[in-house]
């Protein structure tokens, strides 16, 4: 999937990075008023598996040889789980 989204002879990155990612979870069908109030506010957080850092893994890995070369020029790592309307992933690659 990764690779269909890079332009015709893209070269993987193979200088030090940087990725800051954002999971974001579709909110739960139901909500009580006090959860929705706190979404509404930012302050309400998923706490259900999978955690985050199965969710990192599996983004970095499929990643990883496409978009840049190895895990291994990855420096630094910021990752947030979310909720929102629609599930997504969001994520940014910093060359150092």
């Amino acid at each position: 999937m990764a690779r269909k989204l890079l332009p015709v002879g893209y070269e993987p990155i193979s200088e030090p990075v940087r990725v800051f990612m954002t999971f974001y979870r579709p909110l739960p069908k139901t909500l009580t008023k006090l959860n929705r109030q706190a979404h509404e506010q930012g302050k309400f957080y998923p706490r259900t598996r999978p955690d985050v850092d199965n969710y990192v893994k599996g983004l970095l890995d499929a990643l990883s040889g496409i978009v840049y070369t190895d895990d291994n020029i990855i420096i630094q790592i910021t990752a947030d789980k979310k909720y929102a309307d629609k599930g997504r992933i969001e994520f940014e690659i910093e060359v150092i």
